[in-house]
């Protein structure tokens, strides 16, 4: 996913594994972040920090 400033990306692999990247388009940083899924609300949290990373929500940080 991309905002005209930011994007993000994330990788979901068949053993509960994922990746979640976030990147600022203007700086060229980019924070990469592993994760395990347990659980569908997982993939819900991981989804909505991306959204928040793109601002269509209150809070536009990543967390760490």
């Amino acid at each position: 996913m991309d905002s005209p400033q930011r994007m993000t990306e994330l990788i979901i692999w068949d053993t509960g594994e994922a990746e979640l990247e976030f990147a600022d388009i203007n700086t060229g940083r980019a924070t990469p972040q592993h994760h395990q899924i347990a659980e569908p609300s997982d993939v819900d949290d991981l989804l909505a920090r991306q959204l928040a990373w793109l601002g269509y929500t209150t809070d536009s940080q990543p967390s760490t």
